[in-house]
């Protein structure tokens, strides 16, 4: 449903009236969803509850208005030990502010206590909503020295499978009032209080827990209420699975403990009773507690478990050991825990045919997880394996026989063994995690069914926040896998990979994937949590590893660019969210950082900075750019980051500081790289890093932007060839040089390399974004198929691939400045996103009618071509071509492989129709002379319809735009023209926002003025706080007119003249070529690219020409482009439209 009929529908239901404010909802504690219904309150289950030990947590919640331009005046909230909210322990009082947070201001809290708040909010004239949710939070132990009771405790070494810590628990004949228990088991737990086991019961299930520290530093507890499970006689056991703590595998980089912590199975543990009388009773862990052996053998993150259900004794195996244990602080983590968050079903199961033994399990998707097995009815001492992989088998690795490869897992073994002991009916592994999309089950001993195996899925339980959604099928599978591999390693830290012998938090993947994280899921709580990790890692409070926490692999200090994760985590934290609250806690600890970077800046200058890794994996055969220049680049990132924060925070003595370091190191780093034209050796992430930055040099910044644009274009053929580095900073450099329409061009692509290829390869389609580029055929040792250090494409596709701009120097940050900017190509017919957080915003927008290009891989789902629900029918077919077409809509050209029929089949499929379906599978196609390779479907046309005023051209769609701009926020929304004429503009059901070019405005409330803004041949207009429907029509342009150098020359170097008459001005540049375009049938309108054409053509003539009554654009404009001349000259064609020229202008 759309955005816009859902709130009409919801405050229908409420009953709300126009001009309202509504109830407070999405409520948060410490940024954690804590909000509870009336129905859930009456049947409240404590386990799983949010808790925390921070003595004054933060409270947020999301606010919504019935009327537009609507603000938030005072606040007030509320907290009490009853969700009636009679026993009140904190009222607020009513707070004159526009923040929709507040802090805990009352009387210090109690221990174990479970809380509730509401929240009411008062907009700006004085009307009042109240939360319709009643929010909570337990607390934990909230004096640290209730710890010193309780001890470190292991099992003695004479056991040797998992041990089962067990207490029994004398009760008295007093109905319990609440009972409390606080524990940390490392590495992971498993706590069962009289036989109920709080993780299964938990809501989502609780998986792996507690999560991953440096256990130096800080050590995780958990709470849970226990009050309806504590009952005479009572028993608390805590299984301890080895988790992270094995040293062996995961050793201490380079800070050991005091003293070594030898025990890597440990617990610790408070279990509070209070009793209706008011007495009190508190059980704590030492060595009274007695210790059993398990059913499990062995416990690998890596390797798996080994379960025997014959084995486990019912008799005392011995007594637990007081141990010193870790020396960190305790801490109860304020973040999403691990859970079992889904399941995904068999989509196929096979025997292999070499062996039979073996049957293969296809669950679809790749993720982190485990399988859950039938094992009912099997006799005792059957064994059952389950071995996990990512792929199947094929060349070059082997014979694609339909066996399993596992080469890529190095030395993890992924493999859980299951004895049957003839009564269990499931089994399922309770202390590890695979990653997976296949399984291979041996010594099953029938058939197996979908009903006898499923995939649980396990990560960090965080909430998704955006959606985005577009009718093109590659950017939708390409955002499902990011989405898919992003998830897949959370797993308290952000990992690499979930599978081989890694799933470390390497620092790198961390700050790559932190923009997108951001927008894809719910993450103020996650990441500023691994933030703090990173501060504490830091040694001395400056240098930082390459891995967080610091175990088995990484360096110190990290290489600049995986260092640079710390700064880019909090500053994004502040840019997405509006996080002032993380930045301010570790502001001292990134400062510090930053301080030292510049220590390791050598005399010879930045050109020369240390680094490890660098631009890491180009795409073979690309070249990698020097470590050197990602490291400065990398450096000077921070320092414009951490000076931005410095502004938010007020630190003005650091500002001056940060502003004379950014100047002085990017003069020196242009000193080192730059030559004038370009930057350093040439390739393509040179230009893109000194663009990012802003530190090109400004008379020289249209000759590299016209530099870059043509080399991408030209010799790169738009792909990309940097590494995770180059990739993170290419689409929205290419969107800040108003190139986005090559951005999408690079997102569309299935061929190598590209995303797409990743998705639509025929040797092993994926469904997780993966390290290489070209893992179908990588190299063994490092090709995960589930790393999510590539997908900061999501990012882009949320934000500026549909047009959704936040602020990049400058202005408040937190969704409360908004820039909309719907329509910019023509390569997409619609497109949508919607968020939750940090505020509630939707953006869609919908191109009907005009010219509408449409691109599908090769796939029996076939190419969908569509004029739009308004659209009228398809006159045309302007482009089609099965094979391997390049460029992007209205820049189509044939490739090396092509199928003649394409244009006929199209035209006959689809002419006088609204929408057609053009096959796209090896049976229409299979002829094709490049069978084999990857292939694609490219169609444009051309639709006709009554709602258009037509002449001799009807180019132009109309558009439809929804924005909803939250309470608190400000917006401006770009209303593209596309060269029409006669443009009109309505708000809903008011007409004649516009007519043309000039603003009529008056009647639209929520609107602050507009303006038209020439050289985005688009209507400005500012926005206030509500819902609005925009749609954008116009008639065929004033004037079409074309100009071609071959005419207008007059010396050696090739100029053309663009000019309007009547008073007219240029509104838009719709056809370039520099290089040797051809004329079709010598009409001036009818150009087609040649062999060669300037990448940068269209930028710069734009830049030069729009929205002037004439311009003059010469070939040095173009920079040095790899077109070579024809007969000693370059031929320039310009395609443009003039309109009205506003009086604005």
């Amino acid at each position: 449903m759309d955005v816009v009929l859902a709130w009409v529908a919801i405050f229908a239901v409420l009953g709300y009236s126009a001009g309202r404010p509504l109830p407070p909802f999405r409520l948060k504690c410490e940024g954690n969803p804590v909000g509870l219904s009336k129905q859930a309150l009456g049947h409240l289950n404590r386990l799983g509850l949010f808790a925390t030990d921070r003595p004054n947590p933060l409270f947020s919640w999301t606010l919504a208005h019935t009327e537009r331009g609507a603000r938030q005046n005072a606040l007030q909230l509320v907290v009490a030990t009853d969700h009636q909210m009679v026993q009140q322990v904190w009222n607020s009082g009513v707070v004159a502010t526009a923040n929709s947070s507040i802090r805990y201001g009352g009387p210090p809290l109690g221990s174990g206590k479970l809380y509730f708040w509401i929240v009411r909010w008062w907009d700006d004239k004085g009307r009042v909503a109240e939360s319709r949710e009643v929010g909570h939070f337990m607390t934990g132990v909230m004096d640290p020295r209730d710890w010193t009771s309780a001890q470190w405790i292991t099992a003695p070494s004479t056991v040797s499978s998992l041990p089962r810590l067990h207490k029994s628990l004398f009760i008295p004949a007093i109905p319990i009032e609440q009972a409390v228990l606080f524990a940390s088991g490392l590495g992971y737990s498993r706590i069962y209080v009289n036989g109920a086991d709080l993780h299964r019961i938990s809501d989502p299930p609780i998986a792996l827990n507690p999560g991953w520290t440096n256990y130096e530093v800080r050590v995780p507890y958990s709470v849970y209420d226990v009050t309806n499970y504590v009952r005479s006689p009572a028993t608390v056991d805590v299984l301890l699975g080895i988790g992270w703590r094995d040293t062996g595998v995961y050793p201490y980089r380079d800070v050991s403990p005091p003293v070594p912590d030898t025990s890597a199975r440990v617990l610790r543990a408070i279990l509070n009773i209070s009793y209706s009388d008011g007495s009190f009773q508190s059980i704590v862990t030492d060595n009274t507690w007695s210790v059993y052996s398990t059913p499990y053998i062995s416990d690998s993150i890596y390797d798996g478990e080994t379960y025997d259900a014959r084995q486990g004794g019912a008799s005392v195996a011995g007594q637990a050991v007081v141990v010193s244990g870790p020396y960190g602080q305790m801490y109860l983590p304020s973040i999403p825990y691990i859970a079992e968050t889904g399941s995904d079903a068999p989509v196929a199961i096979y025997r292999l045919a070499s062996d039979a033994s073996k049957q293969i399990v296809d669950f679809g998707n790749n993720t982190a997880g485990v399988c859950r097995i039938n094992v009912a009815g099997f006799p005792s001492g059957t064994v059952v394996q389950i071995r996990h992989a990512e792929v199947p088998q094929h060349p070059p690795y082997g014979p694609q026989d339909g066996s399993l490869y596992y080469d890529n897992l190095r030395s993890a073994k992924q493999t859980d063994v299951y004895t049957c002991n003839g009564s269990d009916a499931t089994y399922q592994p309770s202390f590890t995690y695979h990653g997976f999309r296949y399984a291979e089950v041996t010594g099953y001993p029938r058939d197996l069914s979908s009903a006898d195996i499923v995939k649980v899925n396990v990560h960090s339980n965080v909430l998704p926040n955006g959606q985005l959604h577009t009718s093109n099928p590659t950017l939708l599978a390409i955002q499902a896998s990011v989405v898919r591999g992003q998830l897949s390693n959370l797993m308290s830290v952000p990992t690499d990979c979930d599978q081989r012998d890694e799933r470390l938090g390497w620092m790198g993947d961390a700050g790559l994937s932190s923009d997108s994280m951001l927008l894809n899921f719910h993450m103020d709580s996650f990441l500023p949590h691994y933030a703090q990790l990173m501060a504490d890692d830091q040694v001395k409070g400056s240098t930082l590893p390459d891995v967080v926490p610091f175990y088995r692999y990484g360096t110190r200090p990290a290489d600049p660019s995986w260092g640079a994760a710390f700064p880019q985590l909090v500053w994004a934290l502040y840019h997405y969210y509006g996080d002032l609250v993380t930045a301010k806690a570790l502001y001292p600890s990134v400062m510090a950082y930053v301080q030292f970077m510049l220590s390791t800046i050598p005399s010879s200058g930045i050109g020369n900075m240390y680094g490890y890794y660098g631009d890491w994996v180009p795409p073979p055969p690309q070249p990698k750019v020097s470590v050197s220049f990602t490291s400065a680049f990398s450096f000077l990132l921070n320092v414009k980051q951490t000076l931005e924060l410095a502004q938010a925070l007020g630190q003005q003595n650091d500002v001056a500081t940060l502003t004379s370091i950014f100047t002085t190191q990017s003069a020196s780093f242009n000193k080192a790289f730059f030559n004038g034209q370009s930057y350093s050796s040439g390739l393509q992430i040179t230009y893109v890093l000194p663009l990012y930055l802003g530190i090109v040099p400004a008379d020289s910044y249209d000759t590299v932007v016209a530099n870059f644009l043509n080399q991408f274009v030209g010799s790169d053929h738009t792909h990309i060839t940097a590494g995770i580095i180059g990739t993170k900073f290419l689409l929205p450099v290419l969107s800040l040089v108003n190139r986005s329409d090559l951005a999408l061009e690079v997102v569309q692509q299935t061929d190598y390399p590209s995303w797409g290829f990743m998705v639509y390869n025929t040797l092993e389609p994926a469904t997780t974004i993966w390290e290489l580029w070209n893992a179908q055929n990588g190299s063994a040792g490092m090709d995960s198929r589930n790393h999510h250090m590539f997908s900061s494409v999501s990012g882009w596709m949320m934000t500026d691939m549909v047009g959704l701009t936040l602020p990049r120097h400058g202005g408040e940050r937190g969704f409360k400045e908004l820039e909309f900017h719907p329509a910019r190509y023509l390569d997409l017919s619609d497109a949508s996103v919607s968020f939750q957080h940090p505020k509630p915003v939707h953006f869609s927008w919908r191109r009907d009618g005009g010219v509408q290009c449409a691109k599908a891989p090769e796939s029996p789902q076939g190419l969908r071509v569509s004029c739009g629900p308004t659209g009228g029918v398809i006159d045309s077919v302007l482009f089609a071509s099965f094979g391997n077409p390049t460029g992007g809509c209205g820049r189509y050209r044939v490739g090396s492989c092509h199928a003649p029929n394409s244009q006929p089949l199209v035209e006959k499929l689809c002419i006088g129709k609204n929408t057609c379906v053009v096959p796209t599978d090896e049976a229409m196609w299979g002829g094709v002379v490049c069978q084999g390779q990857t292939r694609w479907m490219v169609v444009s046309v051309q639709c006709r319809s009554g709602d258009e005023v037509l002449g001799d051209d009807f180019k132009f769609s109309s558009i439809t735009v929804n924005v909803s701009v939250p309470v608190g926020s400000v917006g401006v929304v770009y209303l593209p023209a596309h060269g029409k004429g006669q443009l009109s503009v309505w708000e809903g059901q008011h007409r004649g926002v516009w007519s043309d070019r000039v603003y009529l405005g008056g009647g639209v409330r929520g609107l602050q003025g507009g303006e038209w803004v020439s050289e985005l041949d688009a209507i400005k207009l500012n926005v206030l706080p509500g819902r609005y429907s925009f749609t954008v029509k116009g008639q065929s342009p004033l004037e079409r007119r074309c100009v071609d150098s071959e005419q207008q020359q007059t010396a050696a170097s090739s100029f053309v003249s663009l000019h309007c008459h009547h008073g007219n001005s240029i509104s838009s540049i719709d056809w370039v070529s520099y290089g040797n375009p051809i004329t079709l049938q010598g009409e001036c309108l009818s150009h087609a690219f040649g062999s060669c054409d300037a990448g940068s053509g269209r930028s710069v003539v734009e830049r030069l020409c729009l929205g002037q009554a004439s311009c003059r654009v010469h070939e040095s404009a173009f920079g040095s482009t790899p077109c070579p001349p024809v007969s000693g000259k370059r031929r320039l064609v310009v395609e443009y439209t003039c309109n009205r020229r506003p009086a604005a202008a």
